[in-house]
């Protein structure tokens, strides 16, 4: 793994899924958590034996049941979202789940000994849960995970991710301002496309 491009993809993108969770039974918040990363360890100890796009191919899925879109996608955007057409909300969640699943294909691409270690789960009730979780890397200090997850329609989503004490939603709601600031939604949504593009272009030319 690049570890240090690691923290900072974590920390900008986390958000930081999995295969199974729509079943006729509820799935536990901390199953959720679990299975990403198993997926995401398992496409670290394949390294060199899949390229990044089979990576991407893998978690692009995931990504779209684990994690809540709709609901990081209304949180970051805040009154802006209620400004937006359907066509542009539904254009923005396609981004923001290209860009999800893009930072855990680059980031989590070799296996050095990492591990996911669950420490506290804590049910905040029938609709929400936090899991945290230390994520330890060879000679490098753990990194603390805090997974936010919201009961929607049955189904445990991942609602935000705090690294290191750094949110996610905080982060990207910022980011996201600053750009509709600049030149308005379309501004926002053609910069989204652009680190996209230029996300993949990163993850075809590497080879493992």
């Amino acid at each position: 793994m690049r570890n240090t491009r690691l923290k900072n993809g974590l920390i900008s993108f986390c958000i930081l899924t999995c295969a199974s969770i729509a079943t006729a039974a509820p799935v536990g918040p901390d199953l959720v958590t679990n299975q990403l990363h198993l997926l995401l360890l398992n496409n670290m100890k394949q390294g060199e034996h899949q390229t990044c796009l089979s990576r991407l191919e893998k978690l692009s899925p995931m990504v779209e049941r684990a994690f809540d879109i709709e609901f990081i996608s209304r949180q970051v955007l805040r009154r802006s979202w209620k400004t937006m057409t359907p066509e542009l909300q539904g254009r923005f969640i396609a981004l923001l789940k290209q860009q999800i699943a893009l930072s855990y294909a680059l980031n989590f691409d070799a296996y050095a000994g990492e591990s996911f270690v669950p420490e506290i789960f804590d049910p905040e009730g029938k609709q929400s849960a936090k899991h945290l979780v230390r994520f330890h890397r060879p000679d490098q200090p753990p990194l603390q995970f805090e997974y936010v997850l919201r009961l929607r329609q049955d189904i445990w989503r991942i609602a935000n991710i705090v690294v290191d004490g750094v949110s996610d939603l905080a982060l990207r709601s910022a980011q996201y301002r600053t750009a509709i600031r600049d030149g308005g939604i379309t501004h926002l949504l053609d910069t989204l496309s652009g680190q996209i593009e230029q996300s993949r272009q990163n993850c075809v030319g590497v080879s493992y």
